[in-house]
């Protein structure tokens, strides 16, 4: 059975640390980005199972992440989160 691959777009560090806890207790390969160029590439190149997008990421506009995302045919659940 392959490991299930979570990508994390935050550049929020507390945020970054509770996705961190959270994968490594459910098992979870974890890829984080913090920028459009990297979650760009990230999703070009790998497959991921689940994306956790933060909307408050100050270099990521969310909506442009969620139509690339649309555009790309990106089949896996997109979780939002918002940190305050």
């Amino acid at each position: 059975m392959r490991e299930m691959r979570l990508l994390a777009v935050t550049d929020d560090k507390t945020t970054q640390a509770v996705i961190g806890r959270l994968c490594r207790k459910r098992g979870f390969q974890l890829s984080q980005v913090g920028s459009t160029d990297t979650f760009q590439k990230s999703v070009s190149k790998s497959t991921f199972d689940l994306v956790v997008l933060d909307l408050d990421t100050k270099n990521v506009d969310g909506m442009h992440m969620l139509n690339a995302l649309a555009g790309a045919r990106f089949s896996a659940p997109v979780v939002l989160v918002r940190h305050c």
